[in-house]
């Protein structure tokens, strides 16, 4: 098993100690000791040993676990496992925020739609899922369709023509003929379905379910478009062209001033970008007296969740922390 990057190593202990949130301890050593992927998700393993403890840490989604109680890694990894399926199925509706408001309407009807399904039992209420699911598909039209960015139409489709202004979108949006293919194409055949499914009085509970997933991967793959448009393509390293690019910082002295340093680290090659520093009276200049309160209040509240815990010096030195948040 590969050592952990050290990177990696600051990104475990940062988050171990975020989490106990206890000043007398602090993490001694990170050790990588499993990596497996399942359904689509790479989920990395580590063994924590603090000055109290030993913990196992699970990523995608990290959580930590106590050793105590969980004595064998392979038995902690099950337990994961089932822990983010159950999330997985409450988060069914959810989406990230900064994608979830391309497609509000869409998905609040989407939502709709799942909660019928819960209670549904015959037929007729699941052809009551179909028209929901219907009304969610309409509903990215109607968000979308005079936005700033789809511009003029000359000859703009009707309101409930949801192909016609998926063909309008998806150029707009996706400059790889490919993905936008694939986007009109999977629009227009869950539109199908879901009208197939408002019309089928011998609709079951897995027509329904089929008709949800449809769905939910349209308002995906559209809120994942509107993303990719708005935001371009990501940064790469100067040196390897990696995109695995990690922020990290560190309260620093330079030239007797105390601040913030800033800096950008590969997890490919190792490489470092210049050291980008700003001193706290900076922030105080702009930010006034709010940054004495806040400051105030992370004292009171202990150590943050990005504190790097240094156990040989018996002390916090913060090492991702946003400028101001010392102790």
């Amino acid at each position: 098993m590969p050592q952990a990057a050290e990177w990696e190593d600051r990104s475990i202990r940062q988050y171990v100690e975020g989490q106990l949130r206890d000043d007398d301890d602090g993490v001694t050593l990170v050790q990588r000791v499993g990596q497996e992927r399942i359904a689509g998700r790479t989920h990395l393993m580590y063994d924590v040993h603090t000055i109290k403890g030993r913990w196992w840490v699970i990523t995608e989604p990290t959580n930590l676990y106590d050793q105590e109680a969980f004595p064998e890694i392979d038995y902690t990894l099950s337990f994961h496992l089932g822990l983010w399926l159950r999330i997985g199925e409450r988060s069914r509706v959810e989406a990230d925020d900064d994608r979830r408001e391309h497609a509000e309407g869409a998905w609040r009807r989407y939502a709709a739609a799942v909660d019928a399904m819960n209670t549904a039992n015959d037929s007729e209420d699941f052809q009551a899922v179909g028209v929901k699911c219907r009304e969610a598909l309409l509903a990215l039209v109607r968000d979308n369709h005079d936005a700033p960015w789809v511009g003029e139409v000359a000859d703009p489709p009707k309101g409930d023509d949801l192909k016609g202004w998926m063909a309008i979108f998806t150029a707009k949006l996706l400059p790889d003929r490919r993905q936008r293919a694939y986007l009109k194409d999977v629009t227009d055949k869950t539109w199908d379905i879901a009208v197939g499914l408002q019309h089928n009085s011998n609709a079951t509970p897995l027509d329904a379910e089929w008709t949800l997933d449809a769905v939910q991967q349209v308002l995906r793959s559209f809120m994942l478009a509107r993303v990719k448009h708005e935001r371009g393509a990501p940064p790469r390293c100067t040196r390897c062209r990696s995109y695995c690019l990690v922020g990290e910082g560190e309260i620093d002295v330079v030239d007797d001033e105390e601040g913030y340093a800033s800096w950008t680290t590969c997890g490919a090659c190792g490489w470092e970008s210049e050291r980008d520093f700003e001193p706290f009276e900076n922030w105080r200049t702009r930010v006034g007296p709010n940054l004495d309160k806040y400051l105030e209040s992370v004292r009171d509240a202990g150590p943050m969740p990005n504190d790097g815990f240094r156990a040989n010096s018996g002390q916090t030195s913060p090492t991702d922390a946003p400028p101001g948040e010392d102790k």
